[in-house]
């Protein structure tokens, strides 16, 4: 069946649209045609379908997973997939709304957080955490999840989620059955320049808050200055800790263009919610001082082994995103010369509040149609349902609150 017989002409920019040409041709996925932000309880719900929980003990870390969903599609009774979600990072932590955004009707979503982050133990550790140590946590999520069966999985992830589902896919691609990525991050020392070092565009951009940053590192070398962050976050003075802290969240607010508010009498190291940030602080910048693990090119050459296999690839990104080099999209059209790719006038790198509305720059579609609809579809493409456009696919910018 092509794609051309699934999708309906004309429409494909607008994703509601797309959404309903797919549910027309299978009602399993008919939930993201109805969805709404009234409506977001769907997919809230269905974390509530807990088929596995567990611990996975690597090195010194306690890592906890959970596996959600049926093992049989609810209308027409099919197997489902298995399907793991990374979230951004590193040392970003798992959240609800992240890990609801693939429908049970076709995917058993497996989530874990990474080394130090979120519920995983110790908290902002940085012994043993490391990318390749992430990959292997990554097979042993796979292997978990799977509870007997030894399973090719679904790996979605966006930005580092998307970097971690590459260095992954390239290490086990006989254990990878697609790949959705977002917001391409290759993680090479251009972009750690690009987001941290005087001659990177950002500081450009914003030269006020970058001198801001530097004057708070006291380095010019963007991972000198990164490790620095690293070392005074990991300090045992409070003090040195929450002014290390609000520089790295001020810079990384700057980076996507916001303003942040928060002083260093509101930071309370009791408060186990400011402790998590600061350990993602910490991670971050450890992990972009040294080169995220991943030497010079980080995963450009990764990517291109990708290329060459038969993995199904959706990718989805931004027509200009901040904190990626503009030449990375480029790159991944080059090393994906099979996959389809989406790019979108919006950006991502900063998702709006739900209090937020429609005009004021922001735009939640990534997480509420972009990420639904291409978990979908590959879930459709790996029945053998439809099959995948290679190619780009240019769409303007549609707020979801306009969407639905």
């Amino acid at each position: 069946m092509s794609n051309q017989a699934a999708t309906t002409s004309g429409t494909q920019s607008v994703l509601i649209n797309a959404f309903e040409a797919l549910a027309s041709r299978r009602p399993d996925i008919s939930p993201f045609v109805e969805y709404d932000r009234e409506r977001y309880a769907y997919y809230n719900n269905w974390t509530n379908l807990k088929l596995a929980d567990g611990v996975l003990k690597h090195d010194n870390f306690e890592i906890p997973y959970k596996v959600r969903g049926t093992f049989e599609g609810r209308k027409n009774r099919q197997p489902t997939r298995l399907a793991i979600d990374l979230v951004g990072g590193p040392g970003t932590a798992m959240t609800n709304q992240w890990q609801t955004n693939s429908s049970p009707e076709l995917f058993r979503v497996a989530t874990a957080n990474w080394r130090g982050a979120g519920s995983s133990t110790p908290t902002g550790c940085l012994d043993n955490n490391r990318t390749e140590k992430l990959v292997e946590d990554m097979e042993a999520l796979r292997i978990a999840a799977g509870m007997g069966h030894d399973e090719r999985v679904v790996i979605r992830g966006s930005s580092w989620g998307m970097t971690m589902a590459t260095a992954y896919a390239a290490a086990y691609p006989n254990k990878v059955a697609g790949l959705v990525l977002g917001l391409p991050f290759l993680a090479r020392r251009a972009d750690i320049g690009h987001n941290y070092g005087a001659e990177g565009l950002l500081a450009q951009r914003y030269p006020a808050e970058y001198d801001r940053y530097v004057s708070a590192t006291g380095k010019m070398n963007a991972q000198e200055g990164l490790q620095q962050l690293a070392d005074e976050l990991g300090s045992n003075d409070q003090k040195r800790v929450v002014a290390a802290f609000i520089a790295a969240s001020r810079w990384e607010q700057a980076r996507n263009g916001e303003v942040y508010t928060r002083t260093a009498d509101s930071v309370n190291l009791d408060d186990p919610m400011d402790r998590q940030l600061i350990a993602r602080a910490r991670i971050m910048a450890q992990y972009g001082a040294d080169n995220y693990y991943l030497g010079k090119m980080g995963v450009r050459a990764q990517l291109q082994a990708i290329g060459k296999t038969d993995i199904p690839v959706i990718v989805m990104a931004h027509s200009n995103d901040p904190l990626c080099e503009p030449e990375t999209l480029n790159m991944v059209k080059e090393a994906l010369p099979k996959a389809e790719i989406h790019v979108y006038d919006a950006n991502w790198h900063r998702l709006a509040k739900d209090s937020e509305r429609p005009g004021t720059g922001y735009d939640n579609s990534f997480t509420d149609a972009g990420y639904p609809y291409a978990m979908a579809k590959m879930g459709l493409v790996l029945r053998g349902d439809i099959d995948l456009t290679p190619g780009v696919q240019m769409h303007k910018r549609k707020n979801t609150l306009e969407c639905v």
